[in-house]
């Protein structure tokens, strides 16, 4: 799944660049979030390409930490893609 977002993500990059909505040398920040655990290949992979990643963990002790529990309960659940 990482390296699916990192492929979309630099084509996303390249085909904003083609089209002169970025310049070349613009800075791009990757991050990934999900809710649940990262495996050790996955981590490995992530640091080796810079890209900054977020486990369930870490994501739900931010939440908490910054007072925003009560928004993200609020939230709709959304089922997957291709899911119903």
């Amino acid at each position: 799944m990482l390296r699916e977002f990192v492929g979309a993500g630099l084509l996303r990059k390249h085909v904003l660049q083609a089209e002169g909505r970025i310049a070349p040398l613009t800075p791009v920040i990757f991050a990934f979030w999900t809710t649940s655990d990262f495996e050790l290949n996955a981590k490995k992979y992530a640091r080796d390409v810079g890209l900054w990643f977020m486990d369930g963990h870490t994501l739900a002790t931010y939440v908490h930490s910054l007072g925003l529990a009560d928004m993200v309960m609020a939230l709709p659940t959304v089922a997957p893609m291709g899911q119903t």
